[in-house]
């Protein structure tokens, strides 16, 4: 995005670069959490290189989103007045995230691999928040006096 010339940027994808500057697609296969992950910077550390191109208006770090952004306008009327809401919904493929990442010239790292436990069922669940047995009556004081 930009404004007369001039790129918007936001503090959190700054911080991303200069910090990491990894960035990571994740899904579930089979028992196993698999974090995809990609370093965005052109070498180990934020550079000077970093910061141009994070900059310029043709930025690869705003490029990686571009193909999975897709428009949507949200309406809401009231009382004769509708106001129109412009959003996105970023939705994509794994092969394609990655493909386009590839592309972009972005170094592919390895994929972090963890062992996935399953959530609760919903019978675990329950039991699980079901409040503890109260006090049996020997237990329970009166402090009213």
């Amino acid at each position: 995005m930009s404004h007369a010339g001039i790129p918007i940027r936001d503090f959190s994808s700054l911080a991303k670069l200069t910090q990491d500057g990894i960035v990571g697609f994740g899904m579930v296969e089979e028992d196993e959490s698999v974090l995809h992950r990609f370093r965005i910077l052109k070498k180990e550390k934020f550079s000077a290189e970093d910061l141009d191109d994070y900059l310029s208006v043709d930025s690869r770090f705003f490029k990686m989103f571009s193909p999975f952004m897709h428009p949507v306008s949200k309406l809401v009327r009231c009382e004769g007045v509708t106001v129109a809401r412009e959003t996105y919904v970023y939705e994509m493929d794994t092969d394609e995230w990655i493909a386009h990442m590839s592309s972009l010239g972005f170094v592919r790292l390895e994929d972090e691999r963890k062992k996935w436990t399953r959530p609760w069922t919903a019978e675990d669940l329950i039991k699980e928040l079901e409040p503890a047995d109260s006090l049996s009556d020997e237990k329970n004081t009166d402090l009213s006096t």
